[in-house]
C-alpha cells in the first residue's frame, strides 16, 4: 500500500503523513521507565515465541539422575524434583503465562467495556442493575470468588480463563461508565441524539473514541493482574495442569523444596515479578501521556 502523503499547495516537496501513533511511540521511547518496560516485554515475548529454539531441553524431559541439581553450566537454573531443566521450563512457561494474561484481559475488557457503554448511555433500570452487580462482586475479594468458581468448575486452562474473565471486568465497566456519563451530556452528543442518530452508531462514532485512551491504559494495567491471578490459581492447583509449564505452576512445584532447592521457585518468580513490573511501568507512563490530568 502506498504511504499517505500530505499535499502542499505552496509547491514545496510533499511530506510523509505521520499517523497518530507516531508521537505516542516517540514519547514512550524517550521515557526511561517505558523504554525499560518495552525492551523487557519484547525480550520476554521473543523468548516465548522462540522457546522451541532457545530451550536446551524439552520442558517435560525428565532425568531422575539429575534431580534437584543447583544452577550450573549444564542447567542454568538448576533442575527440579523430576530432573527437568528449570531454565527450559521457565522459557516455555513464558508462553503460557503471557497467553493467559493477554487472553483473560481481552475477554475481561470486552465484558467490561460493553456493560460500561450500555449502563452509562442507557441509564435507568439497566444502569441500576449493572451497578448493583458490580457492587456485589466488588464487596468480595476477587481471589476468594475465583477460588470458589475454579473449584466448582474444575481445574483446567479453559475454566481458569472463564473464571477470571467473569470476575475481573469491574474496573473496565466502572471507568467506561463514568466517562460515558460525562460525554453523553456534551453538546455534540446531544446534537447527534437530537437529529435521530442510531444509538449504536452514536456510541461507537462519538462516545467510544473519547473513552479509548482510558481503555488502553486500563488494558495494559490489567494484564499483570490477570497474570498474577492466573499464577495464584495455578499455584494452588486450580489453573494450568501439569505437565504444561506456567510460572505459577512451576513456583508451586518448588514449594516443597524452598529450603533445599530454592531455585525451582525463585527463577519463575523473578520472571513473573519482572514482567508484572514492566507492564505497570508502561501503564504509568501511558497514563501520564494519554491522561495527563490523571497522571498528575
Amino acid at each position: 500500500m502506498a504511504p499517505l502523503i500530505r499535499r502542499d499547495l505552496s509547491g514545496e516537496k510533499p511530506q510523509m503523513y505521520e499517523g497518530p501513533l507516531r508521537p505516542l511511540v516517540q514519547k514512550l521511547l524517550r521515557n526511561g521507565k517505558s523504554l525499560f518496560a518495552i525492551v523487557t516485554l519484547l525480550t520476554v515475548l521473543l523468548i516465548a515465541l522462540l522457546a522451541d529454539v532457545i530451550a536446551p531441553y524439552h520442558y517435560n524431559e525428565q532425568n531422575l539422575g539429575r534431580r534437584l541439581q543447583p544452577p550450573s553450566s549444564r542447567h542454568l537454573f538448576g533442575t527440579d524434583a523430576l530432573g527437568r531443566d528449570v531454565f527450559s521450563r521457565v522459557l516455555y512457561g513464558a508462553r503460557m503465562t503471557l497467553f493467559l494474561g493477554v487472553t483473560i484481559t481481552f475477554f475481561t475488557s470486552l465484558i467490561g467495556i460493553t456493560l460500561g457503554l450500555i449502563s452509562g448511555y442507557a441509564g435507568g433500570i439497566i444502569d441500576l442493575v449493572v451497578r448493583k452487580v458490580m457492587d456485589v462482586l466488588w464487596a468480595f475479594p476477587i481471589i476468594v470468588l475465583a477460588l470458589g468458581l475454579a473449584a466448582l468448575l474444575g481445574p483446567s486452562t479453559e475454566n481458569l480463563i472463564l473464571v477470571l474473565s467473569v470476575l475481573l471486568w469491574i474496573p473496565f465497566a466502572r471507568v467506561v461508565r463514568a466517562k460515558v456519563l460525562v460525554i453523553k451530556e456534551l453538546p455534540f452528543v446531544k446534537y447527534a441524539r437530537a437529529i435521530g442518530m442510531n444509538p449504536v452508531r452514536l456510541i461507537f462514532r462519538h462516545i467510544f473514541p473519547n473513552v479509548l485512551s482510558d481503555i488502553i491504559v486500563l488494558f495494559v494495567l490489567t494484564i499483570p493482574d490477570a497474570m498474577m491471578s492466573s499464577a495464584a490459581l495455578s499455584f494452588l492447583g486450580l489453573g494450568v495442569q501439569p505437565p504444561t509449564p506456567e510460572w505459577g505452576a512451576i513456583i508451586s512445584d518448588g514449594r516443597p523444596y524452598l529450603f533445599t532447592a530454592p531455585w525451582i521457585s525463585a527463577f519463575p518468580g523473578l520472571f513473573l515479578l519482572l514482567v508484572a513490573l514492566s507492564f505497570n511501568l508502561l501503564g504509568d507512563v501511558l497514563t501520564d501521556i494519554l491522561n495527563p490530568r490523571v497522571g498528575r
